[in-house]
């Protein structure tokens, strides 16, 4: 694997960086491919900054409250500050320590925690982003809102000294945007580049040949010129990503779609942000920290934590207040989930009860089936009845039938000659109880 000394992957940093929309201002993009670039033509090594350095410059604003999360702070008026500083990325790794990035997938994981938090009352971004991958921003700038919505926190987000592309991207979704007197607002736009090297090949005597199926498969090809149609591709996928961008700002922002597609990827500084829509106030951040606390202290904001408990069969949820939520935690009470469970505990005893007196019944019936069938000369078992399901109803019905077989199939031996009336009386009963037996052995075999 070709790495610089210091074991940055330099492919993978090209793979990152090239043929792919980003989310960031020109300038930026210029200066990142430049120094790329420049790196991988020349195979210079690349020079990480120095973290301890990184570090300072990103808790300046948050030298007080608990930390949490990747950037994240609790103030003690309640406010949870979370600071989206450098370049932003689909995922974090070791390159996000070493180069200053943010990792969309960490500033979700903060505004979680954060949102978490019993103690928060504001959610407050401090941003100090130029932008960076268009991969992945719009569905976390998306998982932002929605928690910041279901939790029922306040959202404000401050530009510290730049919001632009993909930053402006994540704080889109804040109910109020403030920024710094000289800070850098917008850049809604898309922006690719493609490295043709393929001059400096020949100058070098590289001759490149590439195998491959599929007509697109070669499309950006470094090694190669980029053609007319690999280049209406990207642009292609160039403007489909701008469209989701203005979209999802325009929504956020309760602006017209086409006011913020005419902003033409422009970036505002300070005042100018606000004249054009993309900004509400102007203040230095620690005012905007001030500003924020006032304001929820003027609302007396509780937000609300939701839990989910089961009732009948299905889940419900419920959504408590902060206040509330500690409340009933404090006291050990939870009235709706004790209230779910007696239903149910309710509904099944009833069932048993019910189930139960039909058994008695059942038993009762068959145990005076029993003694009606014997009077009338049929003997069944009560306790396989019992065990088998019979019902007092099906043992009455079989007696009849088995009775009822045995009047009209008795037959008396009369040969030899007539005999007395008691040995009749004793032929026919002794001929009645067999046909009795076979009767109820066929109606409940065992």
């Amino acid at each position: 694997m070709n790495k610089s000394p210091n074991g940055i992957d330099l492919p993978h940093l090209q793979q990152v960086i090239f043929n792919q929309p980003h989310a960031i201002t020109n300038s930026r993009a210029e200066a990142i491919l430049s120094a790329i670039s420049e790196r991988i033509i020349s195979g210079k090594p690349l020079t990480p900054v120095d973290l301890e350095d990184n570090q300072v410059r990103y808790e300046a604003n948050l030298n007080e409250g608990e930390r949490f999360g990747w950037r994240g702070s609790l103030l003690e008026n309640g406010v949870a500050v979370v600071s989206v500083v450098g370049t932003t990325v689909r995922r974090g790794s070791f390159l996000s320590a070493v180069c200053g990035l943010s990792a969309y997938d960490q500033i979700v994981g903060d505004v979680e925690e954060a949102l978490s938090h019993p103690s928060t009352r504001g959610l407050l971004f401090e941003m100090d982003t130029y932008g960076g991958e268009a991969q992945g921003v719009f569905d976390a700038a998306r998982a932002i809102k929605k928690l910041a919505a279901e939790s029922g926190v306040p959202f404000w987000a401050h530009a510290n000294e730049a919001c632009c592309s993909a930053g402006y991207a994540l704080a889109s979704g804040a109910d109020r945007f403030c920024a710094a007197q000289t800070a850098l607002v917008g850049s809604i736009g898309v922006i690719a580049a493609h490295l043709d090297v393929s001059e400096q090949d020949k100058q070098k005597g590289h001759k490149w040949s590439i195998i491959h199926a599929g007509q697109q498969k070669p499309d950006l090809h470094p090694h190669k010129p980029l053609g007319n149609d690999a280049r209406a591709r990207l642009q292609a996928d160039v403007d489909n990503i701008n469209e989701m961008f203005c979209s999802m700002v325009a929504d956020h922002r309760g602006s017209d779609l086409d006011e913020i597609k005419g902003h033409e990827a422009a970036v505002y500084r300070g005042q100018l942000a606000v004249e054009a829509n993309l900004a509400e106030e102007i203040m230095p951040f620690q005012e905007c920290l001030a500003a924020f606390a006032s304001h929820l202290d003027a609302n007396e904001t509780q937000p609300t934590r939701s839990f989910t408990f089961t009732k009948g069969g299905s889940m419900s949820k419920i959504s408590l207040t902060t206040e509330e939520l500690e409340e009933k935690i404090a006291a050990g009470a939870k009235p709706q989930v004790d209230a779910a469970l007696a239903e149910q505990a309710a509904t099944h005893n009833t069932k048993l009860a019910a189930a139960v007196d039909a058994e008695r019944e059942r038993a009762v019936g068959l145990f005076e089936a029993h003694e009606q069938s014997a009077k009338l000369g049929a003997s069944f078992d009560f306790a396989a009845s019992m065990k088998a399901g019979h019902t007092a109803e099906a043992v009455k019905a079989a007696s009849w039938n088995a009775l009822a077989d045995a009047d009209s199939n008795i037959e008396i031996d009369t040969e030899g000659g007539h005999p007395d009336p008691d040995a009749k009386d004793a032929a026919e009963k002794a001929s009645k109880n067999k046909i009795l037996e076979a009767a109820a052995k066929k109606a409940f075999p065992s």
